[in-house]
């Protein structure tokens, strides 16, 4: 079952309104991805490889407005490359675009994938905040 997931997928527990940090969040393509703790309190970026992710964006918005940001849950998450489902998920390396990449536990994981998908899909995955390798 690949591409968008059904709102069966789709069940966060916990999300809390954040405020973005510079215009790396307005575009479509920076909805659902791993975002982290920016410089000031309360703010987020896309994540970057090697990045432990604070959580997952639910919104776009340009430099000081707020997007809500799943962080417990059964979350849509876009891919970067090809998953199974069950495999462990971390930011795509090389890159600061927040999308999700299988992880060989060579780094902080993110999220367990739910369903298969390809680079560009959006997946249901389930957060793992807190665990890396």
């Amino acid at each position: 079952m690949a591409g968008a997931p059904s709102g069966a997928y789709d069940n966060v527990l916990l999300s809390h309104s954040m405020t973005v940090s510079g215009d790396n969040l307005s575009a479509a393509t920076d909805l659902f991805i791993f975002v982290k703790p920016g410089n000031i309190e309360n703010d987020v970026v896309p994540a970057a490889s090697g990045d432990l992710p604070l959580g997952v964006s639910y919104g776009t918005s340009k430099d000081g407005g707020d997007i809500p940001v799943a962080l417990v849950g059964i979350v849509k998450l876009r891919l970067a490359g090809t998953v199974k489902r069950g495999n462990a998920l971390k930011v795509n390396s090389g890159t600061a675009d927040g999308r999700a990449i299988r992880s060989a536990h060579d780094g902080a994981i993110g999220a367990i994938a739910m369903q298969d998908g390809a680079s560009g899909e959006i997946i249901a995955a389930l957060l793992t905040q807190g665990f890396g390798t």
